[in-house]
């Protein structure tokens, strides 16, 4: 019979390593299990956007074009989200870095990126002239 390992010691009891390995293993099939749940319902909801796809075409819509469409403004979106997780700060150096590169000035996202830009820079500068306004007259 193996000995219960002494603190501070690289001795493994197997009683307690057994314990964290059972554990261990009850939660990966757990997450398997929900992993095999999802991806079951994923199915049903590619299932009915295919659906969709159908109908859309029935009524004279090219099917590729469109499907062609949603995964684009997909796409965008994602794309326009990395830029929005970034702290304000690095926000910004991406800005100079996009400048100094001049990449994606001419592509659709490029141009949402930089209206998006031109846009948080004018309500950060009315916010200042506000702030600015408020402390001109309360010194006046």
């Amino acid at each position: 019979m193996a000995k219960q390992a002494k603190p501070g010691s690289n001795a493994v009891d197997p009683k307690i390593a057994g314990q964290f390995y059972n554990d261990i293993r009850r939660l990966l099939d757990e997450m398997n299990s929900k992993k095999g749940e999802y991806m079951s319902w994923c199915k049903g909801q590619r299932e009915l956007i295919n659906g969709i796809y159908d109908l859309a075409k029935d009524k004279g819509m090219p099917k590729r074009a469109f499907k062609a469409l949603v995964k684009q403004v997909e796409l965008e979106t994602k794309a326009e989200q990395v830029f929005e997780d970034l702290e304000d700060d690095d926000q910004d150096a991406f800005e100079m870095i996009k400048d100094a590169l001049g990449v994606f000035a001419d592509t659709p996202l490029g141009q949402a990126a930089v209206n998006k830009a031109e846009e948080k820079a004018k309500a950060k500068a009315e916010t200042k002239a506000k702030a600015s306004s408020v402390v001109d007259g309360l010194t006046h």
